[in-house]
């Protein structure tokens, strides 16, 4: 909800297509590791940053905490690293192959200046205009 306020404010539209202007830095704040997990699994990262968005967004006396679906160990991964990146606490739940994260709204949670959707749109764009690859 706040990026479309922002694109409707500045004129933008289509705003899930163009990454934020921090986004070509963005990847130095994920690993590898997390990088190559979100990039073939684009959908689920924009799950995950949507409801993390809805935990910020959150009022006073509302949910502090939301349980992910069960999910293999490289995309917990990614979770926790977007819990991270969002100021949320994260932590794994459960045996294999039912093992989940649920995430924590804390006291320093907040929308980031970076996002992990944008940082791997930045990587697709930059390597579709001759950037590297």
């Amino acid at each position: 909800a706040r990026r479309r306020q922002l694109a409707e404010a500045f004129g933008v539209s289509r705003p899930e297509q163009r990454p934020s202007m921090f986004a070509a830095s963005a990847a130095d704040a994920f690993t590898r590791d997390v990088m190559a997990t979100a990039r073939s699994h684009p959908a689920e990262v924009v799950a995950m940053e949507l409801l993390l968005e809805t935990l910020v967004a959150t009022v006073e006396g509302a949910k502090r905490r939301v349980s992910l679906d069960p999910m293999p160990k490289k995309l917990r991964a990614v979770a926790h690293a977007l819990a991270k990146v969002y100021g949320a606490a994260s932590c794994s739940y459960g045996n294999e192959p039912q093992r989940h994260v649920d995430l924590f709204r804390t006291d320093t949670t907040g929308f980031p200046s970076i996002r992990l959707s944008d940082a791997i749109l930045a990587e697709q764009q930059q390597r579709g205009a001759g950037g590297g690859g």
